[in-house]
């Protein structure tokens, strides 16, 4: 996610949307992704880890892309992740 915001906002792409860029990681692999054969357990100590880092990366995200006016957007449903401004994924198209 981190490479793709930033080759995103370099290559003059804006706004920028993220969808199913929830957080919200858990000891089971089958909440984690979309597939839900995807994945594998997570020890807790490592989902808070993971969490607090993915979080830590969409602050620096938002905080950068802010900086050179670049708009990024939330258009997940539901989820944990509150950096951006929450969009309507339907409204959109």
């Amino acid at each position: 996610m981190a490479a793709a915001l930033q080759l995103a906002a370099l290559q003059g792409y804006n706004p920028l949307y993220v969808v199913g860029a929830d957080l919200g990681l858990t000891e089971d692999p089958t909440t984690n992704h979309f597939d839900p054969e995807y994945g594998r357990r997570l020890p807790a100590e490592e989902v808070g880890r993971d969490n607090q880092m993915l979080r830590n990366m969409h602050t620096m995200a938002h905080r950068s892309a802010s900086a050179m006016g670049v708009g990024i957007y939330n258009a997940s449903t539901g989820g944990q992740l509150d950096e951006y401004p929450r969009v309507e994924f339907d409204k959109l198209f």
